[in-house]
């Protein structure tokens, strides 16, 4: 009995080293496991913030987009009141001459103007035809001082017919 006892205890105790064995093999597995899992949470971690740090900088991108957005739309305001001066000039003194008898004087005047208006309006839309190559890079923008003087004085030279019609004077140093 005693033999049978101790056959037992012997069986009992190479069941528990098993046992045990066993656990240290799941416990080994489960620390690697555990390691791994750390290794791919350190992971995530770094990929989220760069997610966070890619949405940062499209959300920057989409400011400047939008700001791009309102400057072309002020551009194209801006495009579209400038051809229609030139326009209104032209529109304006074709209708004086077609509908008014005028002296000969007058009319090559307004022939002049009309002709002079016409070419402004050439010069915009090449400007405008301009801005399309420098963007598109068939050419590059040359950066040079003009007058300011020249251009106060040609902008004045356009209006100077206008001006007087409505019975005003131009007044100031160089003015005519």
């Amino acid at each position: 009995m005693e033999s049978d006892w101790n056959l037992e205890k012997i069986q009992l105790l190479e069941e528990l080293e098993r046992t045990k064995r066993d656990l240290d093999k799941i416990n080994k597995e489960v620390e690697s496991v555990y390691g791994e899992l750390e290794k791919t949470t350190r992971i995530l971690r770094t990929s989220l913030k760069e997610v966070e740090d890619e949405h940062h900088k499209l959300e920057e991108l989409n400011k400047e987009l939008e700001k791009a957005n309102r400057i072309k739309s002020d551009f194209l305001h801006t495009v579209s009141h400038e051809l229609r001066t030139p326009l209104t000039s032209i529109k304006a003194f074709t209708e004086i001459l077609l509908e008014d008898d005028i002296d000969a004087t007058a009319r090559t005047e307004f022939l002049e103007i009309i002709s002079k208006e016409s070419d402004r309006l050439g010069r915009l839309i090449n400007n405008l035809l301009m801005v399309s190559r420098i963007e598109s890079g068939q050419i590059y923008w040359e950066m040079k001082m003009i007058s300011i003087n020249k251009v106060i004085k040609s902008a004045l030279d356009d209006m100077k017919l206008f001006i007087e019609k409505k019975g005003d004077r131009i007044k100031g140093k160089n003015c005519g």
